[in-house]
């Protein structure tokens, strides 16, 4: 029941009492003062709503504040341009400053928390919402746990001691384009920045339309924490001394840190890192054209389509451990200059760290298409686990399956097929010599980019990138001392040199080798041959009577009878007994042939491509 009626009841109750009084006690002279109380208790209430009705809504702030001339204007639609022309070095409060100029720019800290906390003032508010150029706010703009419902433009504009917007809503944009923001010490236990310098503090805000930091200077911490972005979140030509904490944030279109399409504009410069763990991009992530002096951590981060880190430098590392990016890695034109003397450089430590160089950790991410790492300065990798579907080139091309369709269809002089192979031959080195970057040795990133390789065609490439991987794995069982495993890769690798690909035919080479010396044994021991029974004259060999073979091409053909266990040339050459050395020899001989024989065998049959 609402107050008025409450009132009319009680009135007319404390009336009728009066009236039954005055009438059982025939004193008719109170008539007009019947009349009076009548009056105040019908129309009084009605009187006090109205004037109440009428201050509700109304401005809190003095008619010729800066305020109240910023309000009228804002109610028209118009955006407020005060003119704000400040240097960096100097507040809202500076006493050098004019001081009647500053009462024309400074507003107040609540001046738009007085707006929103007004439904009236919120309703008067236009769909534009509110637009403020130059203006200086000479305390903390804090809008924490408030819902906007319009957009929020406030260019050009000094905050001196930071904007907060801490778990807000906004229902339109927001842009802070060309704004100064300063610090001010977080006072909150709960919150993990607890006396940390804050300057641009969007934690947890949840925007359903762009949000805009162009050619802004932050002046301390930035967090955006779990940030909910309905469209586009760009931060161009901006400069943050502090790190940028994007953890956890979601946008539903892109998230760009550049120079804009202007190319003459200056760079977006971090003086300390940038966090984006667990971010979630639902169109592209643009790090173009920007300074990061520390790490780049964009661990178990999402991006749906690419990532761009062109024509940028990175004084630290870059942490994409664990990250899915649906489409293109393109790391173009990109500088490391990392600083010894910081012990912040690094990713986690990890066990090929060395000061002064950058670290790229790929572990465990999932990319679409990795371009080539267009990369000056030192740096190494970290690839295991790392898996993609393409490769690049280094004119950033694709090698792939239709591709090598259409050549095969298209006829092309043999120039060109010349000048094909030899940039496939380069494209295929470039590769192999970026994941030899990785110092800490795992087979996995050579399988990966020979299974790529064999994918598109290039099945000598994924040989190499094999080959290089048993080689690694010969070296490392050396270091760890498995002296049995390394005899097996050692043995492998002369003999059928891994068995990879064609490479198995290899084994031709010891064969040969091999037959050639038990020839030369036999030459070597002409007389020491023994019969073991008479000779037969069926045998072709009956001129020779069991003696060892006299004529070259028989001593070859008896040493290859004797090698390969598998091979029986001549039937009579097993009757044949030697003696001395050369019996011994021979011995030797037949196990060589055994162990050939075995390593072709396990080649064949794939057994030397597991783990």
């Amino acid at each position: 029941m609402s107050p008025i009626i409450q009132r009319r009841q009680s009135g007319l109750s404390a009336l009728n009492d009066f009236f039954w009084r005055a009438a059982d006690s025939g004193r008719r002279r109170t008539a007009p003062l019947r009349a009076i109380v009548i009056f105040g208790v019908f129309f009084a209430p009605l009187l006090s709503s109205w004037s109440g009705y009428a201050d509700e809504g109304a401005p809190p702030w003095p008619v010729d504040s800066v305020e109240q001339s910023a309000w009228s204007l804002i109610i028209q639609g118009k955006p407020v341009e005060l003119g704000l022309s400040l240097p960096d070095d100097q507040t809202c409060n500076d006493a050098s400053a004019d001081s009647s100029g500053l009462r024309k720019i400074v507003i107040g800290e609540r001046f738009l928390l007085d707006i929103i906390a007004d439904s009236k003032l919120s309703a008067m508010v236009p769909r534009t919402g509110i637009h403020i150029v130059g203006a200086c706010f000479s305390k903390l703009v804090d809008l924490s746990n408030v819902h906007v419902p319009w957009p929020l433009r406030l260019e050009q504009t000094r905050f001196t001691h930071g904007f907060w917007m801490k778990r807000g809503k906004l229902s339109g944009i927001l842009s802070l384009t060309g704004s100064y923001l300063g610090f001010t010490k977080e006072q909150d236990p709960l919150e993990a920045e607890l006396n940390k310098h804050m300057a641009l503090n969007l934690k947890g805000i949840k925007a359903e339309s762009n949000v805009f930091i162009h050619d802004v200077f932050v002046d301390g911490l930035t967090s955006m924490v779990g940030a909910r972005i309905d469209r586009t979140l760009e931060m161009d030509r901006s400069t943050f001394t502090e790190s940028v904490d994007l953890g956890g944030i979601e946008t539903k279109e892109s998230l760009i840190i550049s120079r804009g399409i202007d190319q003459n504009r200056r760079r977006t410069a971090l003086r300390d890192r940038l966090i984006m763990t667990e971010a979630r991009v639902g169109l592209s992530l643009e790090i173009q054209w920007t300074n990061i002096s520390l790490n780049l951590r964009l661990t178990r981060a999402k991006v749906t389509h690419d990532l761009k880190l062109g024509n940028s430098t990175f004084g630290g590392n870059i942490c994409l451990d664990s990250a899915e990016i649906g489409g293109n890695v393109e790391p173009t034109n990109i500088v490391f200059a990392a600083n010894p003397e910081k012990e912040r450089n690094r990713c986690d430590q990890p066990e090929s760290f060395r000061p002064g160089i950058s670290f790229v950790d790929l572990t465990s991410a999932r990319i679409g298409k990795m371009l080539f790492w267009n990369a000056s300065g030192d740096y190494t990798v970290e690839l295991d686990g790392l898996t993609y579907q393409r490769l690049g080139n280094v004119e950033n091309q694709d090698i792939g399956k239709d591709e090598m369709k259409d050549a095969e269809h298209n006829e092309t002089s043999s120039k060109d097929r010349v000048n094909s192979e030899r940039q496939r031959k380069n494209h295929r080195l470039t590769w192999i010599d970026w994941v030899e970057r990785d110092k800490t040795f795992t087979p996995q990133p050579y399988q990966q980019l020979a299974t790529v390789f064999r994918t598109s065609g290039d099945s000598e490439g994924a040989d190499k990138a094999l080959y290089l991987a048993r080689e690694h794995t010969k070296e490392q069982a050396w270091e760890d001392r498995e002296y049995k495993r390394y005899g097996i890769l050692f043995l492998s690798k002369w003999i059928i040199s891994y068995g990879i690909g064609f490479y198995f035919l290899w084994v031709l080479i010891p064969v040969a080798v091999v037959t050639f010396s038990g020839a030369f044994v036999l030459c070597l021991s002409q007389n020491s041959a023994r019969p073991a029974r008479p000779a037969s004259t069926t045998h072709s060999t009956s001129r020779l009577n069991n003696q060892p073979p006299t004529k070259f091409l028989h001593r070859l053909a008896f040493s290859l009878h004797h090698l390969l266990p598998v091979i029986e040339l001549e039937r009579s050459f097993d009757e044949v007994k030697l003696s001395g050395f050369a019996r011994w020899y021979f011995y030797a001989h037949r196990l060589i042939g055994w162990l050939l024989g075995s390593f072709l065998v396990a080649a064949l049959a794939g057994l030397t491509q597991g783990r």
